[in-house]
């Protein structure tokens, strides 16, 4: 049965003198009291007074669990209790813990996100622990659960606990926890259901509402997708999403995909941890003395190259010019046109070891024409062409290598009819005598071209 304890200041109960009321709820009420010895506390005072009833079960259980963690770091440890066999209004069991101040207050509006993890990242490592070494699960964690006492993170209230071999308590049809902050599958079985998840989901909903500062969670699954559920839409803070992503996880509908309270305590303590400063870069003088005349030599290599590239496109424009009279000449010898083509594999028709092999070569063209009979001579459409033309070799010596060459195709094999090379240092006279001399003995050995060319046609009449 339940009373109306009715207390006012001034009472006493047993030693206790109460001296202002804090608060009330759930059959109880809470009082700074001072004994004469001048200790000063927050008296819990229950109004149950029959033992076998619910609340007073959970009051002594309660009592019996604080006993057994002694001043066990991260909780508010038990001054004093009594438990009454027979309690009543003269004689109610009560509770002493320490005063401290809620985690809300401690935090105030103005808080840090940086201050909100710390606070939870210690509530969250408390929670590990006790689980870990005393299979204790609180199952009420909310804001005004959580407090301040000498410059540690505590937590208090431990009316709702479960730990192992504990008696169910719960009656059919009811459910434990803070409803803002209660793990869906403690709405209908809480007795059959593992607490150490239902803690991971209010601790994440708590870390919510401080990072937020908002009055409430908002309810169920706090996913991601949804913007409205995100942290970093309340708060700028350039590491906030990695918070979101623990919320998410820590608030799954199924229990069993939700992290570990160590999980939680240690991903909290990651978040804490200061990125590594890039901002100091040791003296450098030494191998800037080193680098410096390196990366000029390979810049002045690269300018070069650059000018090897340009010079390169020059020659591709002005050689079919150079080049006219030679095809204008065997176009009207033939009465057919004769094509330039870009074909940069033309030499490797025939004798391609007689072409200059360079090993240190970056950059090769091909200026190249051809004259084809007027129709194919077999059943794969293939016809007798003459090729001509100058392959350029630019090498990171800067040399320049011109070849010039006949070459005449019948009906699918090569054959080289003539091919010279000259070298000259590039933009240098030399360059221009070497084109000039290709482009003379490509003229002069164009009889002899066609001549080959002609004979072959004579073999393969249409």
């Amino acid at each position: 049965m339940s009373i109306h304890l009715n207390m006012k200041p001034g009472d006493i109960v047993d030693s206790w003198c109460l001296k202002e009321k804090l608060g009330a709820g759930g059959n109880a009420e809470v009082w700074v009291a001072e004994r004469p010895d001048r200790t000063e506390s927050a008296l819990k005072i229950l109004g149950q007074i029959k033992p076998t009833k619910e609340p007073y079960r959970r009051f002594r259980a309660e009592i019996e669990v604080l006993r057994m963690l002694g001043s066990f770091p991260g909780i508010l440890p038990l001054i004093d209790a009594h438990l009454p066999d027979q309690p009543s209004r003269q004689a109610p069991a009560w509770l002493a813990l320490p005063i401290a101040t809620l985690i809300r207050s401690s935090l105030e509006n103005d808080a840090s996100l940086r201050q909100v993890v710390e606070a939870m990242a210690s509530v969250a490592r408390t929670l590990a622990i006790l689980a870990a070494e005393h299979g204790v699960y609180h199952r009420d964690i909310k804001p005004e659960n959580l407090y301040q006492y000498n410059h540690n993170w505590c937590i208090g209230d431990f009316g709702l606990i479960d730990y192992p071999d504990k008696e169910s308590l719960t009656g059919t049809g009811k459910f434990v926890g803070p409803i803002y902050y209660l793990a869906p599958e403690l709405l209908n079985d809480p007795d059959n259901t593992e607490s150490g998840p239902a803690d991971v989901y209010s601790l994440a909903k708590t870390l919510w509402v401080l990072a937020t500062g908002q009055n409430y969670p908002l309810p169920g699954f706090l996913s991601r997708q949804i913007p409205q559920f995100l942290i970093s839409s309340y708060i700028s803070d350039s590491r906030s999403h990695m918070l979101d992503l623990l919320v998410e996880k820590a608030t799954h509908p199924n229990p069993r995909e939700r992290p570990t309270m160590k999980d939680v305590a240690d991903e909290l303590a990651a978040w804490l941890e200061e990125p590594p400063s890039t901002s100091h870069i040791p003296d450098l003088s030494d191998l800037q003395g080193q680098i410096t005349p390196i990366m000029q030599r390979y810049l002045e290599a690269k300018k070069r190259l650059d000018q090897y590239s340009t010079r390169a496109c020059q020659l591709q424009r002005e050689l079919p010019d150079r080049m006219q009279p030679i095809t204008d000449k065997l176009s009207s010898m033939m009465g057919l046109p004769v094509t330039f083509i870009n074909n940069p594999n033309i030499v490797s028709f025939a004798e391609t070891k007689r072409i200059k092999q360079l090993s240190d070569h970056f950059c090769t063209d091909t200026v190249n024409f051809v004259a084809q009979s007027p129709l194919p001579l077999d059943e794969h459409n293939r016809n007798i062409s003459l090729y001509g033309g100058i392959v350029i070799q630019f090498t990171r010596a800067g040399m320049l290598y011109i070849t010039g060459f006949y070459i005449l195709g019948i009906l699918g094999a090569h054959r080289t009819l003539w091919v010279e090379t000259q070298a000259a240092e590039v933009g240098t006279a030399r360059e221009a005598k070497a084109i000039d001399y290709i482009l003379n003995v490509m003229t002069s050995s164009l009889p002899t071209a066609i001549s080959e060319y002609v004979d072959a046609l004579r073999m393969h009449n249409p």
